[in-house]
């Protein structure tokens, strides 16, 4: 029988990515639970910290949920992938299909700068053992009122961000008045763009620029 206390330490390595858009996160907080020993994660995400089998690794970053891993075997596997899911309901429901945007970044700086008021219930989610009257106050309207606008304000930025001016603008060389003209003719519903894939909307506007402008020639470029 293996002596649990008699072990030593082995370090094991990982890194953690974001599961909105699968990118690094540094400075995500690791710790043994067991030792209270801990390290941040690089600008790579990458980490290290020594474990027994048996004990507790638990990873926790602002913004995201608490992940916590119980190591097994330290030596098996040799790189532990690390995924952090965030807290916002309201990030979790955009889809970003460009990691250079800027989009997600000013995602995440909005949902972490309103986190209180964006975590809170909405109506439906009331019912009488939360308190209806909790639900009826004007401070309760408030943060609700608060949190469709920025619903809106996400819809609205993402919808700007699939149907982009510049891009347009480049696959079709329209002229500034006209591209005006088009964007404001045919901008699409943010949930029109979630309900179709990337060919079905590029297919979209392919053809919208056929119907506005049947001389203009698309290409992307």
């Amino acid at each position: 029988m293996q002596n649990y206390t008699a072990m030593a330490q082995t370090t094991i390595k990982g890194s953690i990515t974001s599961d909105l858009n699968k990118t690094p996160i540094a400075s995500v907080n690791v710790k043994n639970i067991y030792t209270q020993q801990g390290m941040s994660t690089d600008s790579s995400g990458k980490f290290t910290i020594k474990c027994k089998a048996g004990e507790l690794i638990e990873f926790t970053h602002v913004g995201y949920n608490t992940v916590r891993v119980r190591i097994k075997n330290p030596k098996v596997p040799e790189f532990y992938n690390i995924v952090m899911q965030p807290k916002s309901k309201l990030l979790r429901e955009i889809i970003i299909r460009d990691k250079n945007t800027n989009f997600t970044a000013d995602s995440v700086a909005t949902a972490e700068t309103y986190q209180v008021v964006l975590a809170q219930p909405k109506f439906d989610d009331y019912n009488l053992g939360n308190g209806i009257m909790a639900g009826l106050s004007k401070q309760q309207r408030q943060k609700w009122a608060f949190i469709e606008m920025m619903n809106k304000w996400e819809q609205d930025k993402y919808v700007d961000y699939m149907f982009n001016e510049k891009k347009i603008a480049k696959w079709t060389n329209m002229s500034p008045e006209k591209l005006r003209i088009f964007m404001r003719t045919y901008r699409p519903s943010y949930e029109f763009i979630r309900a179709n894939n990337d060919y079905t909307f590029m297919k979209y506007i392919k053809d919208a620029v056929a119907n506005f402008c049947p001389t203009c020639q698309f290409e992307i470029r």
